[in-house]
């Protein structure tokens, strides 16, 4: 009997180790745009920011990870930017990078760096046509 009783008591234990090691990581390592915490951006995130803002009901929302811009604010353009990053649009904000990493050996504020003078590249039109020489 003190066999079953140690077997359920280390069952136990594994599986509320299981469990809390993926909470503790996606504390620690946010993805920006992950607003349901689950570790991967996903299109029930930008849901997930819409049902908040309409106010269908009161949902659980990782606040930092869903403001995709960095605005302070969670909003319908937060949802459209993780839209957009799923479908294969610019991803500007680094979208599904990890945010909020708390190290308590790392300092909090970056050395600054000098950037060296980048010369501007000319943008084409994306509708002018090419070049076609006259014989």
């Amino acid at each position: 009997m003190k066999r079953i009783g140690s077997i359920v008591i280390a069952l136990l234990f594994i599986l509320t180790a299981v469990y809390t090691l993926p909470s503790t990581y996606a504390a620690d390592n946010r993805l920006r745009g992950d607003a349901d915490r689950n570790g991967e951006v996903t299109l029930p995130d930008s849901t997930l920011i819409q049902y908040v803002l309409s106010e269908i009901e009161d949902y659980d929302l990782d606040e930092q990870a869903a403001d995709v811009n960095g605005d302070e604010t969670v909003d319908i353009t937060d949802a459209t930017l993780i839209q957009r990053y799923l479908v294969g649009f610019d991803n500007p904000y680094q979208i599904d990078e990890i945010i909020g990493y708390s190290d308590p050996t790392t300092p909090t504020t970056a050395a600054p760096t000098t950037a060296a003078p980048t010369t501007p590249t000319p943008t084409r039109d994306p509708y002018e046509l090419p070049f076609i020489p006259s014989h």
